[in-house]
This record gives structure tokens, sequence and C-alpha cells, in this order.
């Protein structure tokens, strides 16, 4: 990996000042001038950015003390990453519950707390389209006093959990605003309910390819056992919507969840697990346009989700184009070895 600076934000002050690859927002926040620089370090990885390292400043340029308690910054974050899946590739908006900005640096008020690391008292929360950054703790900003990272300028880490590479549009990290106070509208949390109205004809299924159920067509042919070669190499996903509905459907919300053991099964042996991000997968199809297929986070399952703002129209229908049998996606091993189909039993879908 390697770092190299990226400019987030352009200095906004009087026709005197320059334009600077830095980008600095001063704001009033009554009765006090805060001023905001926000510039952030990409960490890259095969020619792409997958974390943010955040370099922020307030500096009170007031003549009155500023405490900052109970107060919040909104960055711009669209919070979109690319992904490679298979034969194709796409850019879709993360949850805001798939970013960790849990890592904070050293920050502490330059010309106050004699450089005591003021981390604890502030919250880093992503949201819809923004990075929230939120003062908890009594932060008191004297005239001239600049809360700042470590001597470095960093303070504080965005990545999301998957380490997907993320979309730089190039405004990434420009404050939204001035220092406001923090919202008290407690987002509703996300419940897994039934979404699917009369009209909408929604289905899905899994099987195996070869399957050594298919083999085992008569009673008279010996079974075939769990990690015979040649058989189980594929775990194959059918996907079928229809809208009969007068109404665009919006399958922002819906979600297909996969259990999987990821584990693979050579002859003669136990299922020998192995990290998921090992498992190959392969979208065929109209279905490859408006979804991707990911590992959960908490690792247990694959969980189909479809893109944000994604509508099917009255009337249309969406589903796989593959191998003859309408087939979505496809999940295989490193050569092709056997997987259990058994381990998907659960397979459910529902919206968040």
């Amino acid at each position: 990996m390697k770092l190299r600076l990226i400019s987030a934000l352009i200095l906004v002050c009087g026709a005197a000042c320059g334009v600077t690859d830095a980008i600095a927002a001063r704001d009033l926040f009554a009765p006090d001038v805060l001023r905001v620089e926000s510039t952030y370090e990409g960490v890259w990885r095969d020619g792409r950015v997958v974390e943010l390292i955040a370099k922020l400043a307030i500096t009170n340029d007031g003549t009155t003390e500023t405490d900052l308690e109970g107060k919040m910054l909104r960055l711009r974050f669209p919070g979109t990453v690319y992904i490679a899946g298979g034969d194709f590739d796409a850019e879709t908006k993360a949850f805001p519950s798939d970013w960790d900005v849990s890592v904070c640096y050293w920050s502490f008020v330059r010309g106050r707390y004699n450089g005591t690391n003021v981390c604890p008292g502030i919250e880093r929360r992503v949201t819809a389209d923004a990075l929230e950054v939120r003062f908890l703790t009594s932060l008191k900003l004297c005239p001239g006093c600049v809360l700042r990272g470590d001597s470095e300028g960093r303070s504080f880490v965005v990545k999301h959990d998957k380490y997907h590479p993320i979309i730089d549009d190039g405004a990434l990290l420009q404050p939204l605003g001035p220092v406001v106070p923090i919202s008290t509208d407690a987002p509703l949390p996300r419940k897994r309910t039934m979404c699917f109205p009369a009209d909408i004809d929604f289905s899905f299924k899994v099987k195996s390819y070869p399957s050594r159920v298919d083999a085992m067509t008569t009673t008279r042919q010996a079974a075939v056992q769990l990690g015979s070669p040649g058989y189980d190499a594929f775990l194959r996903i059918q996907i079928d919507v229809e809208n009969r509905g007068s109404a665009g459907y919006d399958m922002s919300d819906v979600v297909i969840n996969l259990p999987f053991d990821f584990k693979i099964y050579p002859e003669n042996e136990d299922g020998v697990a192995q990290d998921p991000e090992q498992f190959f997968t392969r979208c065929h199809g109209q279905v490859c346009d408006y979804s991707t297929l990911s590992i959960s986070p908490a690792r247990d399952a694959f969980q189909i989700r479809f893109r944000d703002g994604f509508a099917l129209c009255p009337g249309c229908r969406l589903r796989g184009s593959g191998l003859g049998d309408d087939i979505a996606y496809e999940i295989y091993s490193p050569f092709l070895f056997p997987l259990n189909i058994e381990s998907v039993r659960g397979a459910s879908a529902y919206c968040e």
C-alpha cells in the first residue's frame, strides 16, 4: 500500500485569498467565527483508494470562547464503493452501517488542555449522505485555539468494513455547512420486514451443479456422497421478480440472505473452512445491472442487495439469464471443490 495526499476542499475566503490544494470553509457560528479545514490522505491498493485518513482542523477566529459540546459538523460523504465480482464490475452505494470510522488518532486543542487527547469525546457517524463529527463532551475553543489531529494532522480513518475501494468524486469530506447543534431526531432502527405486496411475484431458488441429487435418479443407484469429485462444484441462484402492479416497485431495501458454511469438501475429507474472500461469484443477465452479491457483515452468509434507488417498473420482470435456466448468480471455490448445498438451508428474503 502507499499513501497519496488527496485534496478534498477548496479554500473559501475573501478576494485576497488564493486557491490551495486543501479546502477550508469559513462559517459563522454566532457569535464566534469557526474556520473549518478538511483534507485527507488516501491509502491505495491496486490503483484505488481503500481508506481515507481525514485531517480536520477547526479554528476559533472569533473574539470569545466557544464550547463545541452538543454540536456537530457534517462532511460530504456519498458512501459509494467499487465492487469487482466475477465477470462484472459495479459502483454501488454502501449502507451507512457498512462503514468503519472507529479509528481516531490523537486529537488535541492547540492552545488549551496541554495537548490532552480529546478523541474520547468525539463521535463519528456515517449517514445516508454525510459523515457527521459529533462533539459529545465539553470542548472549549478559546480565541485563536485550534482543534486538530496528531503531529501529522491526522484525525480519523474512514474505510468500508469489507475494504471495498471508495469512489472519489473530487469533493469527499467537504463541509456541508457550519457547525450546528446535534439533531435530536433519532433514526428509526432497521427492521427485517416482509415487503412483497400482492401484485409483486418474487421468487428465488438455490441449487447445486452438477447435483448429486439429480445423479441419484433411481433407488437402485448407490448414493453419491458429499465430496464426490465432479459434483456440487457450483451453487446456482435463480431470481425472478415480476411487477404486475401499476406503480414502480422500489427494491432498494430488499435483501436475499443465503446462509453458507464457507467450507469446501475434498474427496474423503470433512469440510475444510475457507476464508470467505476466497470464494468466487459470477453474475448472468440484466440482474447484474441492478444488484450485487457480497459476504454478509457477520461473514456467515452471502447476501444479494439491489442498487440504491432501483425501482422495477410496472409490467417489468427481472431475472437471471444464464445457462438456459434463469440463473442470476453462481458461487464456486478455487479448483471447483465440492460445496455443501445443505448449508444454505434457511435462505430468506426480507426488507431492511
